[in-house]
């Protein structure tokens, strides 16, 4: 909650267009491939999340411009009543019973699997980019709204970059492990995961902001 204001704005540039740029005693420039993860309280003056009437009203109430907003993929609210359980972190951290069916080096590797794909390794069915379509348009007329998070003419690209991580996590491959392919069932699965972030966990109910 004490991030700057204009340091927000800043990383929105670099966001936007990819490249951080440094001016100073020293100045360059390099490419910011990178992915954020923020986070927050609601802000002090707000006090707890059960002060807002929406949970989407505490994301915009953190993250004040549209803009700022705009330029991220996810966002989720969690309440005390989602908190672990003492017996669930218990369960978490126990290295008792069968071994995972994927190990830390396999995660990994999976990572850096999907990391290094180039843009010509990434391969949409033409099936998949049909329900992208579709699927977009359909959250775009269900949570018609001001809210940036879901602006129409981003959602197709939203909803695309979910449904490659998904399919990068699926090892959603060739034979040879050089293509990711995104298959319909990843986009259905992206938009599946979109909707219910914004509407059901941590009361998020932007379905009812945007219904009122």
């Amino acid at each position: 909650n004490q991030l700057p204001r204009d340091t927000l704005e800043k990383m929105t540039q670099v966001r936007s267009s990819g490249i951080i740029r440094v001016s100073g005693q020293a100045t360059g420039s390099a490419r910011a491939r990178t992915r954020m993860v923020l986070i927050g309280n609601p802000p002090s003056a707000s006090g707890r999340l059960n002060n807002y009437s929406y949970g989407i009203d505490a994301i915009r109430h953190a993250i004040k411009k549209s803009q700022d907003l705009r330029r991220f993929d996810l966002a989720i609210v969690l309440r005390s009543k989602d908190e672990m359980t003492a017996e669930m972190w218990a369960k978490s951290i126990s290295t008792e019973g069968p071994d995972p069916a994927y190990s830390s080096f396999m995660c990994q590797n999976l990572i850096l699997w999907a990391w290094t794909r180039k843009k010509d390794q990434v391969k949409w069915d033409d099936t998949a980019v049909k329900v992208l379509q579709e699927e977009s348009a359909k959250i775009s007329e269900y949570f018609r709204c001001d809210v940036a998070l879901v602006e129409p003419k981003d959602m197709a690209m939203r909803l695309g970059r979910i449904a490659q991580g998904i399919a990068a996590m699926a090892y959603s491959s060739s034979e040879n492990g050089e293509l990711l392919w995104i298959m319909p069932e990843h986009v259905r699965y992206a938009a599946s995961f979109f909707t219910k972030l914004m509407t059901r966990v941590g009361d998020m109910d932007l379905d009812i902001y945007a219904s009122v």
